[in-house]
């Protein structure tokens, strides 16, 4: 409502997936995170994976211990086997939904490309404030 530009974390996250050539996206997230990413991949006629609704429960159980402070080995694991489970359901890339995943994930810890918006907006920040990409244009 501002008319400020916005450099949108979803978007560069769908982005990214769609550039890799994956038509099936696994998205571990929360059930808000999950519902904009449908939008922003069904865009891109891209397909989300997603955890059956008991895998999904415990996906939260284990966010919510990140969030409590916990990055131990337990919850690398638990976090590991949430992204497989959603490789073993046909994805072929899996977006980091939750800013919390990349703080126990990354790239070597999958089988499958792990997209990390967080990341991916805070180098497009940087880019835009140094004027090396130009300002996003403002929501209509």
């Amino acid at each position: 409502a501002s008319g400020l530009p916005l450099i949108d974390m979803i978007d560069l996250g769908a982005e990214a997936a769609s550039q890799s050539g994956a038509m099936r996206v696994g998205v571990l997230g929360t059930k808000g995170a999950l519902k904009l990413y449908r939008e922003y991949l069904a865009a891109r006629a891209m397909g989300l994976v997603l955890l059956p609704p008991d895998r999904q429960e415990a996906f939260m159980v284990t966010l919510y211990r990140i969030k409590s402070g916990d990055l131990g080995d337990d919850v690398k694991r638990e976090m590991q086997g949430h992204a497989e489970e959603l490789r073993k359901l046909g994805a072929e890339i899996l977006i980091a939904g939750c800013t919390e995943v990349p703080l126990v994930l990354d790239d070597d810890d999958v089988v499958l490309e792990l997209i990390d918006p967080g990341d991916l907006l805070a180098r497009r920040a940087v880019a835009v404030c140094l004027r090396w990409e130009p300002l996003p244009h403002a929501p209509a």
